[in-house]
This record gives structure tokens, C-alpha cells and sequence, in this order.
């Protein structure tokens, strides 16, 4: 029977076998079994999954004192991403010149690597931000209560972080398509991780926070 296979996929499962094959024999070195671990982690490995991770890791060496300003920070950032989209791909559509001497080529890489980005922006700004409301006027039991809900929503869109960057890793082309039909993969992240930030926001005081602000 024959089985139709992507090359992609076909030729990562040749890897994967590859990889096997080279596994260190019994007796060998410790060194060994830690080099080939090491690179059958790399080839699987999310690469979103593993950034958001790391930006968590990294913000415990800075931790917060308070969130408020942290969100604040994350939600400009994130209408930054949205309004640079819209208008590249207003400017597509349209065929009109971008700005400056600036070509599409110019915002490829930073449109490739957005979906790390805000995993990163998640990791390292969003999550501990809302970890640290309490500071910031919101009651310690109902920030217990909704933690459970950021965590599940934050990893979704992580997931949907590493779906994009697939897209993305196939051609910036696909991206391009999609604005011209009006649709993205890279909007859809910037706004429901735009929606989470929105929802702790809403649980400040009407005062807003404290405004301390940290590393």
C-alpha cells in the first residue's frame, strides 16, 4: 500500500531513524548518552514552548514587586506588533510604498521570529505580572482563584505560537498570501494575547495599581 507523505515529514522521520541509529551502545561514556540527548532534544523540541520556559526562568533572577506596569508595558508592546501588521498589510493590498526606504524584505525576520516573541513577552512580562496583582490592590483569593485560568489560557496561545511559527518557517510568502485575502497567523496571537492582558488588567482597583516599578 502506498502512503503519501510531506517531504518535510518523511525526511524527519529519516532523521529521527538517523538519530537512533546513532544512539550510544551500552558501555559507552556518560558524555556520549548526554551529547546524543542533547540533539535528539533540539530536533523535537517547541520551540515557542522552550523560549516561554526560558523567559520564566529569566524573570526569577529579576522578579516583580508589583505587575501592574509590567502589563501595562506588554499591552504597548503588543498594539506596537498589531499596528505594524495592519498597516504592511494595508500597504500589500493596496500596493503602495512602505515607509522610508524599507522593503517587505526588511520586516520578514522580525515577522518570522513574532511568534517567539510573544512567547517570550508571555514568559518573561505576562504571567509574572499577574502573578504579582496582589501588590497592586487585587485580592490575594480571587488572584488564586483566576491563576488557573491564565495558566491554561497563556499555554494555549504558546501553542498557537508554535502552529504560527511553523507557518512562518515555510515562507513569509504564506503570510503575505494571507494578508492579501485579509487573514493572518500572526494577528490572531497578538490579539488573544492581547485579550489575556486585558482580563488581568480588569482586575485592578479603579485606582489602578501601585505603579512600583521593578527590573
Amino acid at each position: 500500500m502506498y502512503i503519501r507523505t510531506k517531504p518535510k515529514e518523511f525526511f524527519g522521520f529519516l532523521w529521527q531513524v538517523w538519530l537512533l541509529w546513532q544512539a550510544p551502545r551500552p558501555g559507552a561514556g556518560v558524555d556520549d548518552f548526554r551529547y546524543f540527548y542533547n540533539k535528539f532534544r533540539r530536533f523535537n523540541m517547541s520551540i515557542c514552548k522552550d523560549e516561554y520556559q526560558k523567559a520564566i526562568t529569566q524573570r526569577q533572577k529579576h522578579p516583580l514587586h508589583s505587575g501592574e506596569y509590567k502589563l501595562r508595558e506588554a499591552a504597548d508592546g503588543l498594539d506596537r506588533y498589531e499596528q505594524e501588521i495592519h498597516l504592511l498589510a494595508k500597504c500589500l493590498r493596496l500596493g503602495t510604498p512602505l515607509r522610508g526606504m524599507a522593503t517587505y524584505g526588511d520586516h520578514a525576520p522580525w515577522l518570522k521570529k513574532m511568534p517567539k516573541e510573544i512567547a517570550h513577552l508571555l514568559g518573561y512580562y505576562v504571567l509574572p505580572a499577574i502573578r504579582k496583582l496582589a501588590a497592586d490592590g487585587v485580592s490575594p483569593t480571587v488572584l488564586q482563584q483566576k491563576l488557573p485560568w491564565f495558566d491554561k489560557e497563556i499555554s494555549g496561545v504558546v501553542d498557537q505560537c508554535e502552529a504560527s511559527l511553523r507557518i512562518m518557517k515555510r515562507g513569509i510568502k504564506h503570510e503575505y498570501d494571507r494578508w492579501k485575502n485579509g487573514d493572518s497567523a500572526l494577528l490572531p496571537l497578538i490579539q488573544e494575547a492581547q485579550a489575556i492582558v486585558d482580563a488581568a488588567q480588569n482586575m485592578l482597583p479603579p485606582t489602578g495599581g501601585t505603579g512600583i516599578k521593578t527590573a
